[in-house]
């Protein structure tokens, strides 16, 4: 009986604490997070269509430097690395990736290998070059956002940069930040995150 009465005083008081904040709350925004939970539905605010915007840049430049890449698939692969979809479409034959050196209990998509050249010399697999691409320029965009966001807040003027090379554990200041390091997507991938420095 005890356990009953304290499940309803403590319902109770979720419901009353949780209320008045669904009341703030537009019924849009629960249309909006039903949205961006569909693959298929585009960007659903200007900030997340912005950020997509520079990240399918990142891809491409980070495409464009390497010779293995058709530059014909250059854009078609860039799109598919920015929705995690590199990997969907027919499948390869087991003995199609037995020609191609493929690792032949992976799943890989005709799409995808097409995007490459000469994939049978690759000493690296081509999914994991583009989650590496894809992970790093992610997080590359985050941060440099993130560095706008500090600089506009009128009040920093130090950040903690987290990644590699000259972002390899650095506090530096706003208007002396180094630039970011060159990544070799076939051999590795690195996160890089920002934060706002204060010194006590």
């Amino acid at each position: 009986m005890f356990k009953s009465i304290f499940l309803k005083f403590f319902n109770k008081n979720k419901q009353k604490d949780i209320a008045p904040n669904l009341a703030l709350k537009p019924q849009i925004d629960i249309e909006l997070v039903t949205a961006r939970n569909r693959e298929d539905e585009p960007p659903t605010t200007a900030e997340e269509i912005l950020f997509k915007k520079a990240f399918l840049l990142r891809i491409k430049d980070a495409l464009h430097r390497y010779d293995f890449v058709k530059k014909d698939k250059i854009e078609f692969l860039a799109k598919r690395i920015l929705d995690d979809s590199y990997n969907q479409g027919e499948v390869l034959s087991l003995q199609e990736k037995k020609e191609l050196n493929l690792n032949t209990r992976a799943k890989y998509s005709k799409e995808l290998i097409d995007c490459f050249q000469d994939v049978e010399h690759f000493k690296f697999d081509p999914k994991f070059f583009c989650k590496n691409l894809q992970y790093t320029e992610r997080t590359i965009v985050w941060a440099l956002r993130e560095i706008e966001r500090l600089r506009n807040t009128g009040f920093i003027e130090k950040i903690h940069l987290s990644g590699m090379g000259e972002w390899n554990e650095k506090i530096v200041k706003l208007n002396n930040i180094p630039s970011l390091p060159i990544i070799d997507y076939t051999q590795e991938q690195c996160l890089f995150f920002v934060t706002g420095h204060i010194d006590y």
